[in-house]
């Protein structure tokens, strides 16, 4: 369940890289911190693979 917001925060920070202003996404907005079952460290660490 983390996967889509480690993909969103990884392409954030890869587009940011490149001096680029993503453009929002119209589902995974917001901060993944309002979801209580998201496993935060994971999302954090940015690892795909656990």
């Amino acid at each position: 369940m983390e996967d889509p917001w480690i993909l969103r925060n990884y392409l954030n920070a890869a587009i940011q890289a490149q001096q680029q202003q993503p453009i929002p996404y119209s589902r995974l907005n917001g901060s993944p911190l309002r979801h209580w079952f998201l496993n935060q460290g994971r999302i954090r660490r940015g690892s795909l693979a656990d």
